[in-house]
Formats: structure tokens, C-alpha cells, sequence
């Protein structure tokens, strides 16, 4: 069953992330004093937010699925390490075809700078070179965790023994971390020594937890607890986000803490948010890929009504209220893209990609009665 709580926690991270990159839309498209709250900055936290679902539905969803009950083994890590990458990699290879063939004529949408790293951004492995495309080194990161969770599952080991095995990791990442400290231009051991990978780590911690703290009271506690320090990181992400530790203990353990406090309060949440705030969360993938793409196209489109409508461009590009219109159409055109980017898209890649992949076992069933006919 899908937890409706997290869903909707998805989506607004997905949200934190439109509003981060509203500072430099309106920077680079809109003329005038500047309207977004420079409070906006702290939507990049989404990020940190999603690494811990990440951590969180990695465990859960091992433990909980039918057939499954936490068990180890080649076949079910090979079952859950393709569940993630059908899930990852379809969709972003859509994203990154557009931004191959159309980001010549869509100013702003591809990388500043340096030249991308092509292959190594459609692997999504670590590399010196930006990414292809910009949210792309987040996704680098979740492929690493899926992997190294896979291998953990390969091993046989149950949830118990998995757990001391995660907590082993963690070790070996700070210890590393430490004693190397990583440049970051030295991509793969920057990546894997990284202190976000604590993130997943304690997403993981929340989803076993969640099989021990089962009376309300503690789950409310904890889940009080972790928007206590949420907010308190978000008060202060200038500084956290300057110091990766900080960050991580602050965005980790929070949003650890209040995914307990969500799966415990479910059946309340699941009747009390609305249907919108739990969409987002459903095309909240689509629409972290997506809105740079939508952004950039609505900043073309001003410049083009800057050109040929100089009265509406100084009402639009130049005064508060002209902001705050340009500001809302953005973020409207983002949520209706990324829907249906999600229905077009997203989904029918997905169920593509699951069905090539059944395919050979289906085959194995049809031919085993024959073989044992014989």
C-alpha cells in the first residue's frame, strides 16, 4: 500500500526545489527589484528530503512487499535494484534526449560553464565535468545508494544482520571521509565518501524504526521532534548547507524523524491532505525533471513579450505586481507540465520498461512445462 503521507512529503520537496530556482529565474528573465524571498534558497533541502525517502522506501518496501518479507538473495536484489533503475533512468534518458535536441533553441536550459560529461551523465556515474543535466548529480547519488543496498540484499542476509551491514557502510564512509577527505575534483571518491550518503543511512534508520515504534504517542514524538529541527535547519540553511555535517545532521535526522511521525499518524493523514498536495507528490519525479526545462521556456516566452509588447513588458518585467503574475505562471506551467509529463511520459516508460523486463521469465514459465514434459 502506498504511503499517502510520504507521498504527499514528495511533492513538496519536488515544490522546495521549483521555489529554489525561482531566484535565478526571476534574476536572469525578469527586469526590476527583485520580488522572491530570499527564504526560497532553503527549497534546495528538497534534495535532502529525497535522499532520506530514498533511504526510507528502500527498507520499507523489501520488508513490506508481498513475497518478499526482507529477504535477501540474488533474485531479490536483482529484483529491487531493477525496480529502481526502471524507475530512474527511462524518464531521465527522456529528459536528457530534449535537452540534446532542443536546448540550442531553448536558451538556459543547458549547462553554463564546462563542457558535460555526455556518457557519464546518461550512466549517471561521478564525474569532473557538470552534468548534462543539472539535476543529474542527485540521481548519480540515488544510483549509488540503490547499488550498494542491492549488494547488501545479494548477500542473503535478513533485515536484522542487513541493518549492521548499513551501519558498517556509514563507518566506512566517515572513516574514509576523514582520513582522505576527497577533493571535489576527485569525482568517484568525493561521491562515495560523501556525507549525504548519511542521509539515505538514516532514512533506512527511520524505516526500522517504524517496525518498532508502533504506539502513536512515540511516532507523534518524533514526528514534533523532526519539524522542530526542520525548521530550525531551514532557519539556518545559509550556514548547513556550507557545511555538509551540519546539513546532514540537521535535513537527515529531521526529515528521518518526521517520516516516523507520518507512517505513524497514516490513516489520519490519508483522510486529512489534499488531493493536490498527494498529485504533486505522484509526478514529483516528473516534475524535478521537468520544471528547469518549463522555466526556462516561460523566461523565453517574456523575453519574446518584452520584444514585441513593450507596454505589457514594463508592466510584466519591471514592476511587483508584473513579477508576482510572471512568478505564478511558472509555477502553474511547471505543476501542468510535470502532470503530464507523469500521464505521457513518465508512466508509459515505466510500464514499457517492467514489461520488457518480465519478459524473459515469462518465457523460462512457458518453456519449463515442456522441458519437464520431455
Amino acid at each position: 500500500m502506498t504511503l499517502v503521507s510520504l507521498q504527499a512529503l514528495r511533492g513538496l520537496a519536488a515544490l522546495g526545489v521549483v521555489m529554489f530556482h525561482l531566484l535565478p529565474f526571476e534574476t536572469k528573465h525578469l527586469a526590476g527589484v527583485s520580488i522572491v524571498p530570499a527564504g526560497f534558497a532553503a527549497g534546495r533541502a528538497g534534495v535532502d528530503l529525497f535522499f532520506v525517502l530514498s533511504g526510507f522506501l528502500a527498507v520499507w518496501t523489501t520488508q513490506s512487499a508481498r513475497g518478499c518479507s526482507g529477504r535477501g538473495g540474488a533474485a531479490h536484489a536483482a529484483q529491487f535494484l531493477l525496480r529502481r533503475v526502471s524507475r530512474i533512468y527511462p524518464t531521465y534518458w527522456f529528459y536528457c534526449l530534449l535537452l540534446l535536441t532542443v536546448g540550442a533553441a531553448v536558451p538556459g536550459v543547458a549547462s553554463e560553464g564546462a563542457k558535460p560529461d555526455v556518457v557519464a551523465s546518461l550512466l549517471l556515474v561521478p564525474s569532473e565535468a557538470p552534468p548534462l543535466l543539472l539535476v543529474g548529480w542527485t540521481l548519480m547519488f540515488e544510483i549509488y545508494f540503490y547499488v550498494v543496498f542491492a549488494l547488501l540484499m545479494w548477500t542473503g542476509f535478513g533485515p536484522g544482520p542487513r541493518a549492521l551491514w548499513l551501519v558498517l557502510w556509514g563507518g566506512v564512509v566517515l572513516a574514509g571521509h576523514c582520513l582522505l577527505r576527497p577533493a571535489r575534483s576527485e569525482a568517484v571518491l568525493d561521491a562515495l565518501l560523501s556525507p549525504l550518503v548519511f542521509e539515505f543511512l538514516a532514512g533506512c534508520a527511520a524505516a526500522y524504526a517504524c517496525r518498532v515504534v508502533q504506539p502513536r504517542t512515540l511516532s507523534a514524538v518524533a514526528g514534533l521532534l523532526g519539524c522542530v529541527l526542520l525548521v530550525a535547519s531551514l532557519a539556518w540553511c545559509e550556514t548547513l548547507f556550507s557545511l555538509p555535517w551540519l546539513r546532514v545532521a540537521g535535513f537527515g535526522a529531521g526529515g528521518a524523524l518526521l517520516m516516523i511521525g507520518c507512517v505513524g499518524a497514516e490513516a489520519t493523514l490519508r483522510r486529512l491532505l489534499p488531493r493536490w498536495v498527494v498529485g504533486v507528490g505522484d509526478a514529483s519525479y516528473s516534475l524535478y525533471l521537468s520544471h528547469l526545462f518549463t522555466l526556462a521556456v516561460v523566461g523565453r516566452a517574456l523575453s519574446l513579450a518584452a520584444t514585441h509588447a513593450p507596454v505589457l513588458a514594463t508592466w510584466l518585467l519591471a514592476t511587483p505586481s508584473g513579477h508576482a503574475a510572471a512568478l505564478v505562471v511558472a509555477v502553474l506551467a511547471s505543476l501542468l507540465v510535470a502532470e503530464a509529463s507523469y500521464r505521457y511520459v513518465e508512466r508509459p516508460l515505466l510500464r514499457l520498461t517492467r514489461l520488457l523486463a518480465r519478459q524473459p521469465r515469462l518465457a523460462a514459465t512457458a518453456v519449463a512445462p515442456t522441458a519437464a514434459a520431455s
